[in-house]
């Protein structure tokens, strides 16, 4: 019997993990099959259950492992702390062009949501404790925005923080034209910037509405 040096196992489980991770977003959870993500990393589809129960259990750890690696390309150590700064950061980053474009390795939800949706209560539960832990972050940091708003408000504008960031990218990627993919992400990212109170910035080429001939004479007779 071959001997394998400590933590050979360990190894070999974190590359199926990762090689799923990819496979998953890639082609669909339900399309690719365990042979296919053990033929990534060199083993037989037979070794499978020596290391997950079951093709769901690896689903389940998948997502946070995705979620992790994810995160790290979203927000980093060197982010600034002030809040303000620090969301709206992220929403420029999670609700850009190049997060749309990297389906395969950007945030797994809006790739693995209709999988998981079919899938039984280990995956659902592991996909609800990372967006659960996604909005508890997002609404922290609006609740310190706008520290005026009563703390209950705060998950409901986190949730809302989730949905619509998710929703938005998951659109973004199914628009048929460059143009309104970028319009879904420019507003959505005015609308979460409204929602947390972040001052909105308009679009560098965005003209300013011309005043009707009505307006300027309203203003006119305001300041007589």
């Amino acid at each position: 019997m071959a001997r394998y040096p400590a933590g050979h196992r360990s190894e070999v489980r974190a590359s199926i993990l990762r090689a799923a991770a990819e496979l998953f977003r890639a082609g669909g959870y339900g399309a690719t099959g365990v042979d296919k993500v053990m033929a990534a990393v060199g083993k037989t589809a037979g070794g499978f259950y020596a290391y997950f129960r079951s093709k769901e259990s690896l689903l389940a750890e998948t997502i946070h492992v995705a979620f992790a690696e994810s995160r790290r390309l979203l927000i980093t150590e060197d982010d600034p702390a002030e809040p303000v700064q620090r969301l709206s950061l992220y929403l420029r980053r999670y609700l850009s062009r190049q997060h749309r474009d990297l389906a395969d390795s950007g945030c797994p939800f809006p790739a693995l949501l209709p999988e998981v949706a079919r899938s039984g209560a280990e995956a659902r539960e592991a996909l609800q404790k990372e967006v659960d832990a996604f909005a508890a972050e997002l609404s922290g940091l609006a609740a310190r925005i706008s520290r005026k708003r009563p703390v209950q408000d705060a998950q409901v504008v986190g949730d809302a923080l989730v949905a619509l960031s998710v929703g938005a990218i998951a659109l973004a990627r199914a628009a048929p034209g460059r143009v309104r993919s970028d319009q879904i992400l420019l507003h959505a990212r005015h609308a979460a910037e409204a929602l947390t109170g972040i001052p909105v910035v308009r679009a560098p080429d965005a003209k300013p509405r011309e005043v009707t001939e009505a307006e300027a004479t309203e203003r006119a007779v305001h300041e007589d």
